[in-house]
C-alpha cells in the first residue's frame, strides 16, 4: 500500500467520522427543541451538553486528522 492511498482512506475514515457526528449533534438538537416544546425542561440540558461534547469531538478529530495528515506529506517528501 502506498502512503498516497493510506492518506486518502485516513481522510475518508476521519470525514464519515465527523459527518456521523455532525448528523447526531442535528439529532440532539431536535430532540432537545421536541423536549422543549413538550415540557422536558431537564432532557434539554443532558442533549445539550451532549451535543457540546460531540462539537468537541468534532473539533478533536479535525486537528487529529490534519497533524496525521501533515505527518504523511512530510514523510512522503522525505
Amino acid at each position: 500500500m502506498s502512503s498516497s492511498n493510506d492518506a486518502s482512506v485516513i481522510f475518508w475514515v476521519f470525514l464519515g467520522v465527523r459527518l456521523l457526528l455532525a448528523f447526531l449533534i442535528l439529532v440532539f438538537v431536535g430532540a432537545s427543541i421536541w423536549c422543549w416544546n413538550n415540557g422536558y425542561e431537564n432532557a434539554v440540558w443532558g442533549l445539550g451538553s451532549a451535543a457540546v461534547m460531540l462539537a468537541g469531538m468534532i473539533v478533536l478529530f479535525t486537528g487529529m486528522s490534519r497533524k496525521y495528515r501533515g505527518m504523511m506529506n512530510r514523510r512522503r517528501h522525505d
